[in-house]
């Protein structure tokens, strides 16, 4: 598997490897890509229209992110990143305390 004078790291993986990764890379970032618009959603007392906004605005920023990483614009730089808990409950107190009314 590996090739004399490459770094292992630097060497491709095998098809079936490669989309069992992209296949778990997928559903990960799915499942971040909703959760995050429905706490704060819920959190903020929106209603379903608009969480529902939020849940494709979200889908649609990450796969345009993943695109441009997937073409190799953006290969240095970390595009996509994940919201944290700490970052989750900022955006949560921000809206509690200002105007959400540019989510509808």
């Amino acid at each position: 598997m590996t090739k004399p004078g490459v770094h292992p790291v630097d060497q491709g993986l095998p098809a079936g490897r490669l989309t069992l990764l992209g296949l778990q890379h997928m559903s990960i970032m799915y499942a971040g890509s909703v959760a995050v618009p429905l706490i704060v959603g819920s959190a903020l007392k929106l209603d379903n229209a608009t969480i529902a906004l939020l849940v494709n605005a979200d889908l649609l920023v990450a796969g345009i992110a993943t695109l441009v990483q997937a073409v190799g614009i953006g290969k240095l730089l970390w595009i996509k990143d994940h919201i944290g808990q700490k970052r989750l409950s900022v955006m949560i107190f921000i809206g509690e305390i200002g105007s959400v009314a540019f989510l509808s």
